[in-house]
Order: C-alpha cells, then sequence, then structure tokens
C-alpha cells in the first residue's frame, strides 16, 4: 500500500487481507521532516468491489525539524521555532471513506480525525511568553485535527 495523509504523511506499508472485509497493515514513511511508522485495521462491511470502509490506524514519528512544514504552509513571515527542531509525535486515526477495487488494485480515499499528542522539550518552553492553547503548561501537546488520507493498495 501507498499513501499519503495529512496527519501520517507518505507510508509504504504491507497489506494483509485475511477476510474480504477485514485488512490489517504496517509500514514505514516520512512525514517530509523524519521517518514515522504505522499499523492499523480498515473494515469494509459492505464487501463489495466499491463502497464504504473504516480505518482505525496508530503511529510514531521520530524526532525531526518541521520548520520547514510550518513555513511553507505560513508562507515568507514564518519565523523557525527551537521548539520544532526536535519535534516527534504519536497519532491515532479514525477514518472513513470511498475505496474501489478492480483488478487487484484498490483505490481509497478517506476521511477524519486524528488525535495527536506531542511532548515539547522544557529548555524551549521558558522562551515562549505566550503558548498557544493547545500547549499545556509542562510542554505536552494534544490535539484533534482534520485527518484526510489517499492511496492505493495492490493485492496478489
Amino acid at each position: 500500500m501507498f499513501d499519503l495523509g495529512t496527519i501520517d504523511g507518505g507510508m509504504l506499508s504491507l497489506v494483509y487481507r485475511p477476510s474480504p472485509w477485514l485488512r490489517v497493515h504496517a509500514g514505514g514513511g516520512t512525514n517530509g521532516a523524519a521517518p514515522g511508522l504505522r499499523g492499523g485495521l480498515s473494515l469494509a462491511p459492505l464487501q463489495q468491489q466499491r463502497g464504504f470502509a473504516l480505518s482505525l490506524d496508530a503511529g510514531h514519528f521520530f524526532p525531526g525539524d518541521i520548520n520547514g512544514i510550518f513555513s511553507a504552509f505560513a508562507g515568507a513571515s514564518y519565523d523557525d521555532s527551537r521548539l520544532l527542531e526536535d519535534f516527534d509525535y504519536d497519532f491515532v486515526n479514525l477514518q472513513a471513506g470511498w475505496e474501489v477495487e478492480r483488478s487487484g488494485l484498490m483505490f481509497f480515499v478517506r476521511g477524519g480525525m486524528a488525535f495527536v499528542w506531542a511532548q515539547l522539550p522544557a529548555r524551549g518552553l521558558a522562551q515562549l511568553r505566550n503558548l498557544s492553547s493547545l500547549v499545556d503548561p509542562d510542554g505536552s501537546v494534544e490535539a484533534f485535527l482534520p485527518s484526510l488520507r489517499v492511496g492505493l493498495i495492490g493485492f496478489l
């Protein structure tokens, strides 16, 4: 499986399908700043070649400098933050979507919510004057964020 997602970046995974309605996957990839791992399962309750599916995934991205990702979205006015130079995070995605399979190749589009959590380094917290409402005083960050994913699965 190859997919691109808003929370889990680009991933390449192995997929096992023990029954027509259940798929389990695990793999690795990158968020553009660091490598990461993800595992999960998908349920297709209608067991058709096209239709509705649910997926639940969990993963971890290792420390990396995500200032470049933030500056790509914020533009030239973005000022790099030392807090984001060694940033790692964990996530859980719950998504629903549409998929179609033909000749052993499946295309899917999914959307849903992700719960993301991270711990900012203590050394950088003292430099911040106004913490975001997402950042606790101890540096922990927890947020529910929208998540989207599009991908392809090839079955043997």
